[in-house]
């Protein structure tokens, strides 16, 4: 899903349809809101059995925002060749979250959304949901929320900054500068794997792997799991700057990794065109 920058900033998102075998763009669709709207703020997506969900965070006040979720099914995408150009696409599902959005996954019958935190922080609004504030040094944390087997979503809901957001149904504390999280199975073996990327000009991102805790009971919601801020680290690898999404291709064992250059060089282009010319994709076999 690519959003414009710039003078582009209040342009609808783009969702593009990549076939994987050639690496050609085979669909476009602009992404609007169900009142109209166009939807316009960076998203991260997942693909949940028959449903698309994109998770984003939006502002409320100079202080305070509210994680967003928006869904729709993927057969009213439709079937359209390229040369008709973007066709509207208006989204069907809206959720309020406890999540600040920036990356999102789907397993196991649950919607992760993982939140992006820049330093380690003592704000009880960017660390851990409404409902595990405290007083003490928090941490960015990623959430699961219930889906039923369609992929549609069944969380229940609780209050926060008085309004109805989704509740999640477990919750890991993942660190600091995490662009990507997603389990995955490998080998019988459940893992996190995780993208992380400082904010930072040369910073090498790098590709983590965690096992899940062998105790579910402990992922259950109120008893929040500190991994990738105490626990070993099972392996990782480096991979280039600019890693902005991870995600796991169940058919093939791949992961895919996405990147958006952060070079100075294509500043002036990416400002008169309102998006990066030099974004890719990768996929590799987890190590």
């Amino acid at each position: 899903s690519l959003f414009g920058t710039g003078t582009n900033d209040d342009l609808p998102n783009i969702l593009v349809v990549v076939h994987k075998p050639s690496g050609q763009i085979r669909r476009l669709y602009r992404l609007f809101k169900a009142d109209g709207k166009p939807l316009s703020l960076p998203l991260g997506l997942a693909v949940a059995k028959t449903y698309l969900w994109f998770a984003g965070v939006v502002k409320r006040t100079k202080t305070t925002a509210i994680g967003v979720l928006y869904g729709i099914r993927i057969a009213d995408l439709g079937s359209y060749s390229t040369t008709q150009g973007p066709v509207d696409l208006t989204m069907t599902e809206f959720y309020n979250t406890d999540s600040y959005g920036t990356a999102v996954s789907y397993y196991g019958n649950f919607l992760w959304i993982a939140d992006f935190v820049d330093k380690l922080k003592t704000s009880l609004d960017t660390a851990l949901p409404g409902s595990h504030k405290s007083s003490r040094k928090q941490y960015g944390w990623a959430a699961a929320y219930r889906l039923d087997s369609t992929g549609r979503m069944v969380a229940s809901k609780h209050t926060l900054h008085s309004i109805r957001v989704l509740k999640p149904s477990r919750v890991v504390t993942i660190g600091q500068h995490v662009t990507g999280f997603l389990p995955f199975d490998q080998a019988w073996t459940p893992y996190f794997a995780i993208l992380r990327c400082a904010t930072k000009a040369g910073y090498v991102c790098k590709v983590e792997f965690q096992a899940q805790p062998n105790k579910t009971s402990q992922m259950k919601l109120g008893i929040p799991v500190r991994y990738g801020v105490g626990l070993p680290l099972a392996r990782g690898f480096p991979v280039p700057s600019g890693g902005v999404a991870l995600s796991y291709i169940e058919k093939s064992g791949e992961l895919a990794l996405v990147f958006k250059s952060g070079a100075q060089a294509e500043q002036a282009a990416r400002w008169i065109v309102g998006g990066d010319l030099e974004d890719s994709f990768f996929w590799l076999i987890p190590p």
